[in-house]
């Protein structure tokens, strides 16, 4: 499921499908064991620039976001 999340996230320049989609993945990975915070923060900063298209496309505040919980050790 997630994978063919990521593979429509890809293939998509609809910002806003895209981030429907990506709330749908963090959300599925929240509550998992197997990731430690740390890696669900960076995997959010990823998946981020998958949603924007781009590093540069991202929006300043969620860029801030990420940097917030990065400090605070928690996943949003």
């Amino acid at each position: 499921m997630l994978t063919s999340q990521l593979e429509a996230i890809r293939e998509s320049k609809d910002i806003e499908q895209n981030k429907t989609l990506g709330s749908g993945i963090l959300s599925s990975i929240q509550n998992t064991e197997t990731m430690t915070n740390q890696q669900k923060i960076d995997f959010k900063a990823i998946l981020s620039s998958l949603v924007y298209g781009g590093v540069s496309n991202i929006p300043e505040q969620e860029v801030n976001d990420v940097i917030e919980q990065e400090t605070s050790g928690e996943t949003g």
